[in-house]
């Protein structure tokens, strides 16, 4: 089933409240696990309900920020090598 953003965080919200298991709580309100553990969630930062649950969601954050970087660095040098290549001779 599709949640909206909104469903999504208050689900999440229901879950870190509940004295009970997050097992537990889900059934109580009829959301699947896989719905909640395994889905990227826009709402949470594109991370997984479980990463933000368990206090993963930063260094998950962390961790693709500085993917994201190093991608963007090494595109920026590849860019740069291609230009100097279509340049003509002589030029640099």
């Amino acid at each position: 089933m599709k949640y909206t953003a909104s469903e999504k965080r208050e689900i999440i919200r229901m879950v870190e409240e509940s004295s009970l298991s997050v097992k537990q709580t889900l059934r109580e309100i009829d959301v699947s696990r896989s719905s909640f553990y395994e889905r990227y969630h826009e709402a949470i930062d594109n991370v997984t309900p479980a990463d933000k649950y368990y206090g993963r969601d930063q260094m998950v954050l962390e961790r693709r920020e500085k993917v994201r970087r190093k991608t963007m660095k090494m595109r920026r040098e590849l860019n740069r090598l291609v230009m100097l290549e279509a340049l003509p001779n002589g030029f640099s």
